[in-house]
């Protein structure tokens, strides 16, 4: 007699693999969806494989107990889908499945039903002590079950009595089938389980989303069951189980055998003579413990490529599997993306085949990554030829397709916010860290993020820490007392991984003239005895980067454009950074018109275009700006630019102005200047041969801070970008009183100078705004620290606010935008902006403040607006974004830029 859990559907579909329409919808049981799952958990947690070894030791367990009880636990993971108020969603299916009269309800989601579901089967495997585990299972779907309405919840108003005594059923089956008994039963103490429930709902995600590929799981329906004789055991050992180890053994998912560092020049061959920092790096004691590196260097100085050593030695010494490199834009993330896939497989065996991710908002948009995608689509099922191998970046497909997969790939790049989501109470949050496990962190422009986004951090570095990943901070402007805040909070993750009090407060011994400075942290443990491991050191830096940089004050917009007049004369290339959009716009404008740069080119780089405007410009602005330019591309070309310039791009000019920005900022800028070496004209050379650099920074005057308009008299947006207005006169303070810095002697001084302890007092004037912006960083920092998840109190729906309304981002932005589709209208019809391309509404989009969007609509009549929303209807993509209708009139042909998104 067929068992009653098996007229249950589990999954089921309309359309085969590829895509194309079913005659006949089909279906999997859901008896062995849920073995599916329990299936690849089982094979994740192998006893031997690197999550039951931190599990197991967390827990303090036998790994071998774990895998079984925990796979357990999965099995039951889709138990509210035994309720008819689920199996209702997709009725007809068969004759063979259940059938109510009653229609029952589904307000709940499966997940909620099968915690109500649990608490009704009378097992002892159910019991309270274990309903912690179970809860971590039951919230696959990416945040945990929510159980404090659960008294006033009735199973039977979701589950008839014939659901509820086919789930008791197969839950004592499965019972059987694990081979449990009072004799294994484990009793692991509550905290224990917090500890480790983020990495096992992590797991728990991915085996659902694994064993949910109808490509790796073929569907076993009533009617496969009764023709092939299978039952749960059978298809659990025959089918299952053999299904999921070939699944985990794919190139995809396989472990990658990594490659013993020997030399710099494996990832780097250009590379004949280190920089210091780099020396550094491939000479530091690696100790046998989970470490953080911070690595501070002037622009320009190899910082990145002393990462990617130590990285590799970390990898070498079995302390990592991977990494991830988290940067503070788009733009950035896709330069260093770039840069790594020329290196990133010499940290592996010649024959693997590791995954080089790049995760963001548009990566997809990205031409080099599709292109490693496509590749690999076309070469999953055959062997690279050896030197396709070590000529190809790749990256597994099933790794692409969304974000929240993306941190799984061996190798990441992107933008800092995919890991700081990680800590926030947002959907597969789980995952995320799941995807950091076992990877080396690597931050890049550590310094660049604000009170909010520096709170998040600490936390994800804390619990990196706690999970035993090691973390490498990058800067070369980061302030003494920040950087005594990461490595605390690196020891604090290290000591509650150890089960330790705070081991100890770090404060370092940085002067003034420590710089370029190497620190190390981590735990050291002899005779029994663990305490901190602490050692900083100030390193040398590459003659070639050791420079003076003149500082000229300006006090006016028309003495800019006259200098500007000058170097286009003079044939130089040249970057005005603007603080706002709106300023850049209108200061493009004026030089666009200005009769003597007629015979200039002039570009507008902001990150306010249309996806595809935005990526056509970038590399445009990087061919003719980068160190292989020459003078023919260079001369007489101006760039105006915003803050889009100021990070991570290689980009050179000759000659730069800069509106006044806190001190970091403008050090950050003049790496842009003069960057690389050059002959006088501006071609590469062996030896600099233009005159000394001479950075020129719009300011308002020091004399005129009498009065509490100081900045906004000449930079009135100002205050409005950069809050702290002290910090900008201090800025100009340091910048007045020195007329020049040289790099990288000056370059803990400056910082200090605005960001210390003992910084200067600042004129009473600018008291008052300056202690308002203070305070409103103290509550970006409150905001986050009241968003991020605690890491002691485990995944559960008390632990951060799980609200599907909230907007836990990994930023705080005070000027709310909106996405917009761009269309325009041809031959009667709406078309996608970006035409011929792919992915064209998305590369259609672009953000608009939400001020200026509700301003615009008024000015929609009702044929456009009824235009519009057909299109919406039609266009899936379009659900969920606003839509813009343009013509040729509100198109800039020189910059293409969209003219009614310009008026601020």
């Amino acid at each position: 007699m067929t068992k009653p859990y098996f007229r249950y559907w589990g999954k089921s579909s309309t359309k085969d693999s590829a895509g194309n329409q079913l005659p006949h919808p089909n279906y999997h049981l859901l008896a062995f969806h849920s073995l599916d799952v329990a299936a690849v958990g089982y094979e994740l947690l192998s006893p031997n494989g690197p999550y039951n070894k931190v599990l197991a030791q967390q827990l303090g367990v036998d790994g071998v107990w774990l895998q079984n009880w925990f796979s357990f636990c999965l099995v039951l993971h889709d138990l509210g889908k035994f309720c008819s108020g689920f199996q209702q969603q997709c009725a007809g299916l068969s004759d063979h499945l259940v059938r109510e009269p009653k229609r029952y309800s589904y307000e709940l989601r499966h997940d909620a039903l099968g915690y109500l579901l649990l608490k009704e089967i009378d097992n002892q495997w159910l019991s309270t002590r274990n309903q912690r585990w179970l809860k971590i299972t039951v919230g696959h779907h990416g945040k945990p079950v929510d159980q404090r309405d659960e008294k006033s919840r009735n199973i039977r108003t979701y589950a008839s009595e014939q659901d509820i005594q086919a789930a008791t059923e197969y839950t004592q089956d499965c019972v059987e089938l694990f081979q449990l008994g009072l004799s294994t039963h484990v009793k692991v103490e509550p905290n224990k389980i917090k500890q480790a429930s983020w990495m096992l709902a992590g797991i728990s995600v991915l085996a659902d989303w694994i064993g949910s590929n109808p490509d790796f799981f073929r569907y076993k329906n009533f009617e496969n069951l009764e023709s092939e004789k299978i039952n749960l055991e059978y298809y659990w050992r025959e089918i299952a189980l053999p299904q999921a180890a070939k699944v985990l053994d794919s190139p995809a998912f396989a472990f990658k055998r990594k490659k013993p560092f020997t030399s710099i020049t494996q990832q780097f061959d250009y590379i004949k003579t280190p920089t210091p920092l780099q020396a550094k790096a491939a000479q530091v004691d690696i100790l046998n413990s989970p470490q953080l590196f911070i690595l501070e260097d002037v622009t320009g100085a190899g910082k990145t490529e002393a990462a990617m050593i130590l990285a590799h030695r970390l990898m070498a010494e079995n302390l990592a599997d991977g990494l991830y490199v988290g940067l503070p834009t788009m733009a950035t993330a896709n330069s260093m993306y770039k840069r790594l896939a020329k290196s990133y497989r010499a940290l592996y065996d010649e024959s693997e085949r590791p995954s080089l991710v790049l995760a963001h908002g548009a990566s997809t948009q990205n031409q080099d990554f599709s292109d490693a995608i496509m590749l690999s689509k076309q070469q999953q099922d055959s062997d690279y030829i050896a030197d396709e191998t070590s000529a190809s970046n790749y990256c597994n497909a099933w790794f692409a397709d969304s974000r929240k997969k993306a941190l799984m790939a061996e190798v990441g790049v992107g933008t800092i916010d995919q890991a700081m989501l990680g800590v926030l109470p947002v959907r597969h949050q789980a995952l995320r860290l799941l995807g950091l496990h076992r990877k080396i962190l690597i931050i890049d422009e550590v310094h660049a993020y604000d009170a909010y986004m520096t709170e998040i951090l600490e936390r994800l570095i804390e619990y990196h820490a706690n999970t035993g990943g090691c973390v490498i901070l990058l800067s070369a402007t980061l302030p003494n007392n920040q950087r005594d805040k990461y490595n605390n909070a690196f020891i604090k993750g290290l000591s509650a991984k150890n089960n330790l009090k705070q081991a100890g407060k770090i404060k370092s011994e940085a002067t003034l003239n420590s710089f370029p400075w190497f620190t190390q942290t981590a735990l050291q443990t002899i005779d029994n005895l663990t305490g901190v491991y602490f050692e900083e050191e100030k390193v040398s830096t590459r003659a070639s980067v050791e420079r003076t940089v003149q500082v000229d004050l300006i006090h006016n917009e028309q003495h800019a454009i006259d200098l500007i007049i000058k170097a286009a004369n003079n044939n130089q290339c040249i970057c005005w950074i603007r603080n706002t959009v709106a300023l850049a716009q209108q200061t493009y404008q004026e030089l666009k018109d200005h009769p003597y740069l007629q015979d200039a080119e002039i570009t507008l780089f902001h990150s306010r275009y249309a996806l595809l405007d935005r990526r056509s410009i970038e590399e445009k602005v990087l061919e003719k700006f980068n160190d292989k330019s020459e003078f023919n591309q260079r001369k007489k070309q101006i760039l105006v630019a915003t803050q889009v310039v100021e990070q991570s791009l290689d980009l050179d000019f000759d000659y730069m102005i800069t509106d006044l920005a806190p001190i970091d900022l403008i050090i950050q800028r003049a790496g842009r200047l003069q960057r690389h070496v050059r002959d006088q004209n501006g071609n590469p050379a062996e030896q600099e041969q233009r005159s000394a650099p001479t950075l020129t920074v719009l300011t308002p005057e020091l004399d005129s801070a009498k009065h509490r308009n100081w900045l906004e008299a000449l930079l009135p947006s100002n205050s409005y970008v950069y809050k702290n207005i002290g910090q900008q006169w201090l800025t100009t303070k340091i910048l007045s009183d020195k007329g020049q810095f040289t790099m990288p002697n000056d370059a803990r001084l400056l910082v200090e100078s605005v960001y210390g302890d003992d910084c200067e007092q600042i004129p009473e004037a600018l008291t008052k705004a300056t202690e308002e912006a203070i305070g409103k960083d103290k509550a970006k920092s409150s905001t986050a620290h009241n968003a991020v998840l605690e890491i002691a109190d485990g995944y559960s729906a008390t632990n951060g606010r799980w609200d599907d309304k909230a907007d836990f981002g990994s930023r705080l932005t005070e000027q709310e935008t909106v996405e917009v589709a761009l269309a325009t209208l041809e031959n009667n019809q709406l078309i996608p902006y970006a035409k011929g391309e792919q992915h064209v509404w998305a590369l259609s989009i672009i953000k608009v403040p939400q001020k200026q969007w509700h301003q615009a609509q008024n000015t929609l009549d009702e044929k456009e607006k009824d235009t519009i929303f057909e299109l919406k209807q039609a266009v899936k993509a379009l659900k969920w974004l606003e839509v813009w209708l343009i013509d040729k009139s509100q198109l800039d042909f020189y910059s293409n830029e969209v003219r009614w998104f310009s008026n601020e």
